[in-house]
């Protein structure tokens, strides 16, 4: 390539904000304008990065591979186990990396570590890399770790970028950054989006390219105020698709508060027609209960009679009681009478066969003595006169 060429500005979008608008948001937002026209400018052979998680810096890289027609090799190395209290599981991230990748950037030789670091160092030769980028632990140990056990892989001339070199969180990579800055004489650094370092540890062609093509002078300040710009326009994107949805919502909302006045309406007309079909219900109910109380008041009345009546059918019963009782013995005592004429019937039937045995014996006494009365007087007339 002509390294004589200009540094050139370029206004790139992102075609992995579609799947993940959240990356238009990421700590590492801040630098995507610069290492994409630094890919055009350095067109590395290969590129690696250790740590990527949802991949703002990683898509990037990609995007200007993409963009420019570079033979450029991306390599990610990550656990992808996820972050404490994150939002999406390590692997969730990781799938939504690998779908992000498919769909966008199938053409561009990106191969994915799921690993960590120090297990993939075996799969790059020594004095390999063009540009390697650390973004993983941002403890000082873990920064210095990653530094010199990589960069034995870094080809001379080649570029290492170190994130969070100026971060409010991670003093651990600050510090290293500063120890770094003193050991080396050819770097620059951004201190917008937690830092962005950039050192040139095994020689400064890429430095003084940058120098020749008015960098430092014309354009590192841009990507400052340009990353401010941007951001706060994502941000006005943001809030005003937020205000255009809630808009929406709001407008939903009042159809739907209309529409729910109209039932409400509605049913406070029905309400009010069986308000007074009740009204008009509570009168008939009253009347009712009026011809009620009436009725019963008859009904007690009545009922007054009745016992009257059923206190004078008891005498009369008791009465009727009494003369059948009185009945019952006269009806005993013509019984008792009545057996006693059968009785004395008997008597004077006996008594009429004992007058009657005895007025047939009486005329047979008249009989025999009226015979023996006739026999004397034949026996005196007889006899008597022969006397």
């Amino acid at each position: 390539m002509n390294h004589d060429e200009p540094w050139v500005v370029s206004d790139p979008s992102y075609d992995a904000d579609q799947l993940n608008p959240k990356l238009k948001f990421a700590y590492w937002e801040g630098h995507r304008d610069f290492a994409y026209d630094l890919l055009q400018f350095v067109r590395p052979e290969r590129l690696v990065e250790l740590g990527s998680q949802y991949g703002c810096s990683l898509f990037t890289f990609c995007q200007a591979v993409r963009d420019f027609k570079l033979n450029t090799e991306i390599n990610a190395v990550d656990m992808w186990s996820g972050d404490i209290g994150a939002e999406m599981s390590g692997e969730e991230v990781y799938a939504l990396v690998q779908k992000t990748a498919a769909t966008y950037y199938p053409e561009v030789k990106l191969h994915l570590f799921q690993m960590r670091f120090d297990q993939a160092l075996p799969d790059f030769a020594d004095e390999s890399i063009d540009i390697l980028h650390i973004d993983g632990g941002h403890t000082f140990e873990d920064v210095e770790r990653d530094f010199t056990t990589w960069l034995p892989k870094l080809k001379e001339n080649g570029i290492v970028l170190f994130h969070d070199v100026y971060s409010p969180i991670d003093q651990g990579s600050c510090d290293h950054w500063e120890k770094t800055k003193k050991e080396y004489d050819c770097y620059f650094d951004f201190t917008h989006s937690c830092g962005l370092g950039v050192l040139f540890p095994k020689g400064r062609y890429w430095y003084d390219k940058l120098e020749a093509a008015g960098f430092f002078k014309y354009y590192k300040d841009l990507y400052f105020y340009r990353s401010k710009y941007k951001y706060t326009q994502a941000r006005f994107d943001e809030l005003k698709g937020l205000y255009e949805e809630r808009y929406l919502a709001i407008e939903q909302q009042s159809k739907m508060i209309d529409e729910r006045d109209a039932r409400i309406a509605a049913d406070e007309k029905l309400v009010a027609e069986k308000d007074a079909a009740i009204a008009s219900q509570t009168k008939l109910i009253e009347e009712r209960d009026a011809t009620i109380a009436s009725q019963t008041k008859l009904i007690d009345e009545r009922d007054e009679r009745i016992a009257a009546d059923e206190k004078l059918v008891a005498e009369k019963d008791a009465a009727i009681a009494e003369q059948t009782r009185l009945i019952d013995e006269r009806d005993k005592s013509l019984a008792d009478a009545h057996k006693i004429a059968e009785e004395r019937l008997g008597i004077v039937q006996q008594q009429g066969n004992i007058i009657l045995t005895l007025q047939q014996q009486n005329a047979e006494y008249e009989a025999i003595i009226k015979r023996h009365w006739m026999s004397r007087r034949e026996f005196r007339k007889r006899y008597g006169e022969e006397k």
